[in-house]
């Protein structure tokens, strides 16, 4: 089953989208910030990061850039 994370700040869309992807057989993973997605990673591997770019603390697309030279195989 591929999995995916899902990082945003606002609780309400990473429930909506979990709920929407797992309907079509996606296995999701939830985290409220870049902090809490790298504790995520550091646990299983991902094959898409779906990643807000506003979030405080740490723009998505900086989490995205690292994210994406440590683990090449993610989309």
């Amino acid at each position: 089953m591929k999995k995916i994370i899902i990082v945003d700040d606002e609780e309400p869309i990473r429930h909506l989208l979990k709920q929407i992807l797992e309907a079509k057989g996606y296995s999701c993973t939830l985290a409220a910030d870049a902090l809490e997605a790298r504790k995520c990673f550091k646990q299983e591997t991902f094959a898409l990061v779906l990643c807000d770019i506003l979030m405080p603390g740490e723009l998505g697309l900086d989490l995205v850039r690292e994210l994406l030279a440590e683990h090449p195989n993610t989309a």
